[in-house]
């Protein structure tokens, strides 16, 4: 590109930007910057809703729209571009969040991709440095020509006549060694699909397994306000001195 990123991040992550995805409206709020970082907050509102309250003065239910939505603390390092975001669960993703302010710095010519700090290591050693694993996330493609071996797999798939499949599994402890997660881990490391395993260590930390980068994704513990939100030292130690993660095309 022939501006220079930093001031592209600039211009394209400034406050009242906005973009529409998956029904809801990503805007950016007031941002600021602090030794080369621009950090603000990012949130989302949802289509708006109605619901129906007692008015005293008319005697009667009155409709009232509502609009429900969250925000989260972002800080971006204009030189490196790395970005660090609060996950914020159940209302905001880290991954979310970060897919929002890429397609913020996307326009029809440049494309922008995020990809969160990450150790490789197979799968079998990252399922021995957890105690339990506890959501998993799975998309999956008809293989071509043919299924090898996943049967249960097969009948869900083609069963449904469906090009692809979005599946999440959440529990306890879910077993990864089951016939059908077995056969998914499988058919995905033909190369038809991908894969996001979330696990717990023995200290009580969550680790996150992504087959696409073939690694653990990497997060940093920070200390919140009253407000439940991680203070702007800590955004800026986030980013300070972690790998470039931030591409463009």
């Amino acid at each position: 590109m022939d501006t220079e990123p930093a001031d592209w991040v600039r211009r394209k992550v400034e406050p009242g930007a906005r973009i529409a995805r998956h029904g809801r409206t990503w805007r950016i709020g007031r941002t600021g910057e602090a030794l080369g970082v621009l950090y603000g907050r990012i949130g989302y509102e949802r289509e708006a809703s109605s619901i129906e309250q007692y008015d005293e003065e008319q005697k009667d239910f009155v409709e009232y729209a509502i609009r429900s939505g969250a925000a989260t603390p972002f800080a971006i390092e204009l030189d490196t571009l790395v970005m660090a975001i609060q996950h914020r669960p159940p209302e905001i993703s880290m991954g979310a969040a970060a897919n929002a302010l890429a397609l913020l710095l996307s326009d029809q010519e440049h494309r922008w991709t995020t990809e969160p700090p990450s150790r490789s290591i197979p799968l079998s050693e990252w399922r021995l440095g957890v105690e339990k694993v506890t959501r998993a996330r799975f998309v999956l493609r008809k293989p071509n020509p043919h299924y090898t071996d996943t049967p249960d797999l097969e009948a869900l798939i083609d069963g449904a006549d469906a090009e692809t499949a979005r599946l999440e599994l959440q529990g306890a402890q879910l077993d990864l060694d089951s016939p059908f997660i077995s056969q998914t881990l499988s058919h995905i490391q033909n190369n038809y699909g991908e894969a996001r395993l979330t696990g717990v260590t023995s200290t009580g930390e969550e680790s996150t397994y992504s087959t696409t980068m073939q690694a653990e994704e990497l997060t940093t513990e920070a200390g919140t306000n009253a407000d439940g939100e991680v203070d702007l030292m800590s955004l800026l130690q986030a980013v300070a001195g972690t790998p470039n993660q931030d591409h463009t095309d």
